[in-house]
């Protein structure tokens, strides 16, 4: 019998401040990925997740999403015909059948025809739900449904714009099997749902989260490639199976074991067909709350499967990896390891997932990146897509990079936007442009679906291509004078770069700087307030749809000097002592510690407060009535700052040498006190020094 069953989880969110800005990043480097600014596809009062995009040969952006508005999670679907700037009010296309919606898909066929599929637990009658829209997605169809258990529908469109379902539902005595069904006619109808596994274990519908229990691929030939998970009886570990078909769906092969591990099975993560026919499947276990990934290759078609080629790692958190093949027959891997400070990781092989070289693209700093995608385009560049809680050294957000030289490198990482998303995903269309959606935390609470779409832009084209700050460090209530550089010269009329601060009242810019027609470069002063510890703040600069952000860490005041007047003074008498700092003090001031060599003969308070704004504090020093000459060192110390100065304290006497210790007109330091006999019934010697502040 099938074993658990699936929850379609909430969000998780990581709680914070969302940035006062969301960021559109672009490479230095001429050619590379520009960014536009996220657009929130769905302004729903409840919550939306789980976005998936496809877009079609006229560009338009089709997108379906979850959202519990209606009181259950219900599919959404809207459009974007101007690359991403605006989206069609979302529309409910399950209609709240009675139970709660999962797994929504979508598809579009080379006849811009849009195909959406869900399942729906529908009050006790689970069914799979397809509609498809032929007028660009204004209407759709009425549901076409058949029986399902709990388990994603997969779906895939040929050439020849033959549409392919595979889902899970019971046979004649309740034994959940994958079936599959095909329409030749645009999805006007579908064939009789043919059983593709025929197994008396039961097809395993537990689907963890950023995995599914099977996967569907075409390969060369138009040759159907299914694989699942199944459980094996009674209560062990689940099996990866696999089948085929070669003849348009019309028979699949015998179900053949892909898995020879002996580590239990919970989910397949990905399949893929390469060129050549080679097969890989990407597939999860768990055991004894240890997680790990591994790939299975096939190079004959699917009759045998080679021993486990590749193993993520043991982690602690699910790994949600993922597989993406590129046009340089490289099998790309992306996953995650989760422990106390996670990390995102790359592997590629370029031997058919023979070897694997590893490399890692995010973490290991305490940024914590977390929901991932990958897909490859055209040209065979990889590109690479996350979300990171921010660390120390990293910055928040959804994060990009990419590989155009197979792996060998990655570029410098970009920011798309400001905020932690959840929900990552992608795809690239067949001019190179990347597309990716996630699901977000707004103000109101809720989570929302978000959209960016990254481009190249053209060589000839004029944008900005850096930001540097004078010093990336700079003690608060201080300026530093930065750059912007454009990829040319300013056209005629100038260039207008505006700027953006994550935190004004810590570092502020101006609006805009204008780079005068013929130059490349504009400067401008950025200005900071005083602050009491140190503090990130995120700069922007923006022209033309690109945005270049750098992180400046503005830090509290420094002890920069310590200054006593007079510095030399008879015993008895008083010195001023002057603390200045590299900044000025926040609005609790700062206190400075202060202390004396030789309190018995200069005496000053213990501390001394440098007032908010200002950047100086005096103190004063009482000393005491001495017979010889004495030098006493004054310290002052913030944090592990320690700054020194000598008062010379001298006699009203002149007492020879040697009553004072020294001998020898080479003796420079006198000791304070007097050896001779009868110093010691001096009784204002020994009388307390006078409080000083």
């Amino acid at each position: 019998m099938m074993q658990g069953r699936t929850e379609l989880r909430q969000m998780t969110w990581r709680v914070g401040t969302v940035g006062a800005f969301l960021v559109v990043a672009a490479m230095a480097a001429d050619g590379q990925v520009v960014f536009s600014r996220p657009v929130n596809a769905s302004n729903s009062a409840g919550n939306s997740q789980l976005p998936q995009i496809a877009v079609d040969e006229r560009g338009n952006i089709n997108m379906v999403w979850l959202d519990d508005s209606p009181g259950n999670f219900s599919v959404f679907f809207s459009k974007s015909s101007d690359g991403g700037v605006t989206f069609s009010s979302p529309m409910n296309l399950s209609s709240s059948p009675g139970g709660a919606a999962r797994f929504p898909q979508i598809a579009v066929d080379f006849n811009a025809r849009i195909y959406v599929a869900w399942f729906d637990s529908n009050s006790g009658n689970p069914s799979i739900f397809l509609r498809r829209s032929t007028d660009g997605g204004a209407t759709f169809s009425t549901a076409i449904t058949a029986p399902a258990v709990q388990w994603p529908v997969l779906m895939t469109i040929d050439g020849s714009n033959d549409i392919d379902l595979v889902w899970a539902a019971d046979d004649t005595i309740g034994v959940p099997q994958v079936v599959f069904s095909r329409s030749v006619d645009g999805g006007t109808t579908f064939s009789a749902p043919l059983t593709i596994s025929n197994s008396s274990a039961g097809v395993n519908a537990s689907s963890p989260a950023g995995t599914g229990p099977g996967s569907l691929a075409l390969g060369p030939n138009g040759n159907i490639d299914v694989v699942w998970t199944e459980s094996a009886p009674p209560q062990g570990t689940n099996d990866v199976m696999f089948s085929r078909s070669t003849d348009g769906g019309a028979t699949f092969s015998a179900p053949g074991k892909v898995t020879s591990s002996l580590s239990p099975t919970f989910g397949v993560a990905g399949l893929a067909v390469d060129g050549a026919g080679n097969i890989q499947v990407l597939w999860m276990s768990s055991q004894g709350g240890v997680n790990d990934a591994f790939l299975s290759r096939s190079h004959d078609g699917g009759a045998t499967f080679a021993a486990e080629n590749f193993q993520s790692g043991v982690s602690d958190a699910t790994p949600s990896p993922q597989l993406a093949l590129d046009l340089s027959g490289g099998v790309n891997l992306l996953w995650n390891s989760g422990d106390q400070n996670p990390t995102l990781n790359f592997s590629r092989s370029s031997d058919g997932g023979a070897t694997f070289v590893t490399q890692r693209l995010a973490g290991g700093d305490y940024s914590y990146p977390g929901s991932a995608a990958i897909v490859t385009d055209t040209s065979g560049n990889i590109e690479v897509l996350w979300s990171q809680g921010g660390g120390p050294s990293a910055p928040r957000g959804l994060m990009f990079t990419r590989s155009t030289d197979s792996a060998r490198t990655f570029s410098a990482r970009q920011q798309i936007a400001g905020a932690v998303g959840q929900n990552v995903t992608a795809v690239v269309d067949s001019g190179g442009n990347i597309y990716t959606a996630w699901s977000q935390l707004v103000s109101t609470g809720n989570g929302d679906i978000f959209l960016s779409r990254g481009t190249v832009p053209s060589l000839t084209t004029v944008y900005l291509t850096s930001l540097r700050l004078g010093s990336s460090n700079v003690t608060g209530g201080n300026s530093t004078m930065s750059t912007v550089t454009l990829s040319g010269a300013a056209p005629a009329g100038g260039t207008i770069v505006s700027f953006a601060s994550g935190n004004p009242s810590v570092a502020s810019v101006p609006g805009f700087v204008t780079i005068p027609a013929g130059k490349r470069k504009g400067t401008f002063n950025l200005v900071t307030n005083a602050v009491a510890s140190s503090t990130p703040v995120s700069i922007a600069a923006s022209f033309s749809g690109v945005t270049q952000m750098v992180t400046l860490t503005v830090v509290p005041p420094a002890l920069a000097s310590l200054e006593l007047n007079p510095t030399n003074v008879t015993g008895g008498g008083s010195s001023t002592g002057t603390i200045t700092l590299t900044g000025p003090a926040s609005r609790a001031g700062v206190v400075i510690a202060l202390k004396s060599g030789n309190p018995a003969v200069a005496g000053i308070p213990a501390s001394v407060t440098v007032p908010a704004g200002s950047t100086r504090a005096t103190f004063g020093m009482k000393t005491r009535m001495v017979l010889c000459p004495n030098q006493v060192t004054i310290s002052a110390r913030f944090n592990d700052v320690n700054l020194t100065a000598d008062l010379g304290v001298g006699s009203p006497f002149s007492l020879p040498k040697a009553a004072c210790g020294g001998t020898g007109s080479r003796h420079r330091m006198h000791s304070s006190r007097c050896v001779l006999p009868g110093c010691a019934d001096l009784p204002w010697l020994a009388a307390p020094l006078p409080a000083f502040s």
